[in-house]
């Protein structure tokens, strides 16, 4: 336990280049005053450099799944609780205060975890619609009651009850085209990957039918375009990446 804090808690930080996120991640961070963990997966910049000025719980972990390295944090630290944090999000103040405020209290044995809801920057726009309304995260949890899976965008399994927090965490997600087509190729690989997995087989026609529902659901069900431009941006960006995933899970299928 944080002998300055009257609860149990570290904060858990995957990472990997995050040199140019990571300072307003941790900087977020020193109001909790939680014990800090970074699970890195081989940063070649200087993110090391500014995690050791923070903490020296530092692990380093080839990436191959993102549930693999949740877990391996879960696993490393010894925690009562555990509050899940990426480097391009941060703690608004409200959000800082609710959780020590929960804590301090005392939670019910019966509960799990916490979500939170999410407010994404995408291309300098912080997004509204398009689905970005529903984007609540569970991050705050009891380590041994916590498990996540999937190998991308992994879900936490908790055994107990879930709670909701009321103040919102800032996600920094997709400031330019450049990060998102960097991003796309990796994440789109290991979502195929989880498709093969399920062995289901990929039919020829979802290539088309899955990217347009997609994008209609996204941008008029969801009034994704009520975002404006970054809302249009995105829209079709998404649909383009889910074409991928689904042409590369072909490619996988037929030459595994």
């Amino acid at each position: 336990m944080n002998s300055t804090s009257s609860f149990d808690l570290t904060t858990i930080i995957l990472t990997f280049n995050a040199g140019s996120t990571l300072p307003r991640c941790l900087e977020s961070l020193t109001p909790l005053n939680s014990q800090i963990c970074i699970i890195d997966s081989g940063s070649s910049d200087n993110t090391l450099e500014l995690a050791r000025k923070y903490t020296n719980q530092i692990v380093m972990s080839p990436l191959s799944d993102f549930s693999k390295q949740r877990n391996l944090g879960l696993d490393h630290v010894s925690a009562e609780w555990v509050l899940f944090i990426d480097s391009d999000e941060m703690l608004t103040p409200e959000l800082t205060r609710e959780i020590c405020r929960i804590l301090t209290m005392g939670v019910s044995s019966t509960i799990a975890g916490f979500a939170m809801k999410r407010h994404n920057q995408i291309f300098g726009h912080w997004m509204r619609f398009g689905g970005h309304q529903r984007d609540w995260q569970i991050r705050l949890m009891r380590r041994s009651r916590a498990r996540y899976v999937n190998f991308v965008h992994e879900q936490v399994e908790l055994r107990g009850e879930l709670r909701r927090l009321r103040s919102p965490l800032l996600h920094y997600s997709t400031p330019d085209l450049q990060s998102y087509l960097a991003k796309l190729g990796f994440y789109a690989e290991l979502e195929a990957k989880q498709l093969v997995a399920s062995r289901k087989s990929p039919a020829l026609l979802r290539l088309w039918t899955d990217p347009f529902i997609g994008w209609l659901r996204q941008y008029i069900f969801d009034l994704g375009f009520l975002d404006g431009r970054a809302g249009l941006q995105f829209a079709l960006l998404s649909a383009f990446n889910r074409y991928c995933v689904l042409a590369r899970w072909r490619e996988l299928v037929k030459n595994p």
